[in-house]
Protein backbone atom coordinates (compact mmCIF):
# COMPACT_ATOMS: atom_id res chain seq x y z
CA UNK A 1 0.00 0.00 0.00
CA UNK A 2 2.64 2.55 0.95
CA UNK A 3 4.36 1.66 -2.29
CA UNK A 4 1.31 2.29 -4.10
CA UNK A 5 0.67 5.97 -2.76
CA UNK A 6 4.38 6.89 -3.25
CA UNK A 7 3.66 6.00 -7.28
CA UNK A 8 0.66 7.99 -7.18
CA UNK A 9 2.29 10.85 -5.84
CA UNK A 10 5.47 10.35 -8.49
CA UNK A 11 2.36 10.03 -11.49
CA UNK A 12 1.67 13.07 -10.22
CA UNK A 13 4.30 14.97 -10.37
CA UNK A 14 4.22 16.31 -13.56
CA UNK A 15 4.71 20.34 -12.99
CA UNK A 16 7.44 21.71 -11.42
CA UNK A 17 4.88 22.99 -8.57
CA UNK A 18 3.60 19.09 -8.08
CA UNK A 19 7.14 18.51 -7.92
CA UNK A 20 7.85 20.85 -4.80
CA UNK A 21 5.07 19.42 -2.75
CA UNK A 22 6.56 16.21 -3.15
CA UNK A 23 10.39 16.65 -2.27
CA UNK A 24 8.49 18.58 0.72
CA UNK A 25 7.15 15.51 1.39
CA UNK A 26 9.50 13.69 1.56
CA UNK A 27 11.60 15.68 3.88
CA UNK A 28 8.98 16.59 6.37
CA UNK A 29 10.24 15.43 9.39
CA UNK A 30 7.85 14.27 12.47
CA UNK A 31 8.45 12.86 15.95
CA UNK A 32 11.31 12.47 16.88
CA UNK A 33 12.71 14.49 13.38
CA UNK A 34 11.98 10.86 11.27
CA UNK A 35 10.94 11.35 8.27
CA UNK A 36 9.41 8.98 5.16
CA UNK A 37 12.69 7.52 4.58
CA UNK A 38 13.33 6.71 8.38
CA UNK A 39 9.95 5.47 8.95
CA UNK A 40 10.39 3.36 5.65
CA UNK A 41 13.70 1.97 6.27
CA UNK A 42 12.45 1.29 10.31
CA UNK A 43 9.40 -0.79 8.66
CA UNK A 44 11.60 -2.62 6.54
CA UNK A 45 9.88 -1.85 3.32
CA UNK A 46 13.17 -1.90 1.23
CA UNK A 47 11.53 -0.84 -2.27
CA UNK A 48 9.94 2.27 -0.73
CA UNK A 49 13.18 3.14 0.44
CA UNK A 50 15.11 3.10 -2.72
CA UNK A 51 12.46 4.32 -4.66
CA UNK A 52 12.40 7.49 -1.57
CA UNK A 53 15.88 8.11 -2.39
CA UNK A 54 15.99 7.86 -6.27
CA UNK A 55 13.46 10.49 -5.64
CA UNK A 56 15.97 12.92 -3.75
CA UNK A 57 15.40 11.77 -0.27
CA UNK A 58 18.90 12.70 1.67
CA UNK A 59 20.88 9.83 3.73
CA UNK A 60 22.96 12.15 5.73
CA UNK A 61 20.32 13.51 7.76
CA UNK A 62 20.32 12.49 11.70
CA UNK A 63 17.35 11.73 13.35
CA UNK A 64 17.04 13.01 17.76
CA UNK A 65 18.39 9.27 18.57
CA UNK A 66 21.56 10.41 16.49
CA UNK A 67 20.83 8.37 13.69
CA UNK A 68 21.09 8.53 10.10
CA UNK A 69 19.38 7.74 7.57
CA UNK A 70 21.72 5.64 5.66
CA UNK A 71 22.10 3.72 9.14
CA UNK A 72 18.36 2.76 9.11
CA UNK A 73 18.62 1.85 5.92
CA UNK A 74 21.55 -1.11 6.03
CA UNK A 75 20.07 -2.47 9.57
CA UNK A 76 16.56 -2.87 7.93
CA UNK A 77 17.19 -3.91 4.42
CA UNK A 78 19.91 -6.51 6.03
CA UNK A 79 16.84 -7.83 8.57
CA UNK A 80 14.38 -8.01 5.88
CA UNK A 81 16.75 -10.64 3.82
Amino acid sequence: MAISLFDFLLQMTTEMESKILLLEFIHRTFGRNNTVLHLAAYLGFTHLVQKLIDSGASVYVRNDNNYKRTFLVLIYSNRSG
